[in-house]
């Protein structure tokens, strides 16, 4: 499973680089694509583990459906998916009510969702979105920029906006100087990350100056 994920995502991201031109301006994004999330949304697929204090009877491990419910004791079907696990929490504890003496749960991720990246870092694959991650939060977690093989000015994120694959290019180029003008990017779950690697010619001379 977890290699012909890995396929679709290298094939999709080779389908787009060979789609476009060479070159890649920086993109103009919407800001809320900067504004850090309250937390994550369940999805269809999230596995959650459900923990009453005071009420182990009702304790429960469950994958969400794809009709984005799950089916609790007492309750039946309740909508998870589109939810915070905040936000369930706090509608379980109010439907829940009148059957708990200690009206406490707890609400825990056991499979976060995933983004995926690739190319010119030290670690490339799958990275779990424990918490918000900004695009260059999840290159630090797959291991870094590859410093001899990274363009560091042009790092794609390709994103599935209702069944559309949309690229969005970020310039981390001051990174080598110890600061960056790129904005922050927060992912959202399955994004993928591609950071383009130099021409061999570019990463040729760029050890040669070292030399």
């Amino acid at each position: 499973m977890k290699e012909r994920i890995i396929l679709l995502v290298a094939l999709t991201v080779s389908t787009i680089l060979l789609s476009g031109c060479q070159t890649f301006p920086p993109s103009v994004f919407p800001e809320e694509f900067s504004v850090r999330p309250e937390a994550t949304q369940l999805m269809p697929g999230d596995e959650i583990e459900i923990e009453f204090l005071g009420a182990t009877d009702l304790n429960t491990t469950q994958v969400i459906r794809r009709d984005g419910c799950i089916t609790l004791k007492l309750l039946g079907d309740v909508q998870a998916a589109g939810r915070t696990q905040q936000k369930l929490q706090e509608e379980l504890i109010k439907r829940f009510a009148s059957q708990l003496q200690v009206k406490e749960l707890s609400i825990t991720l056991k499979s976060p969702p995933p983004v995926f990246v690739s190319g010119a870092v030290l670690a490339p694959g799958r990275v779990d979105m424990k918490y918000p991650l900004t695009v260059l939060d999840a290159i630090m977690l797959a291991g870094g920029f590859n410093e001899e093989w990274a363009e560091f000015r042009k790092v794609l994120v390709i994103r599935n906006e209702n069944g559309v694959h949309r690229t969005y290019t970020l310039n981390f180029g001051n990174l080598l100087t110890g600061g960056s003008d790129q904005k922050a990017f927060y992912l959202k779950p399955f994004d993928m990350v591609y950071v383009s690697r130099v021409s061999v010619s570019r990463a040729f001379q760029s050890g040669s100056a070292t030399k």
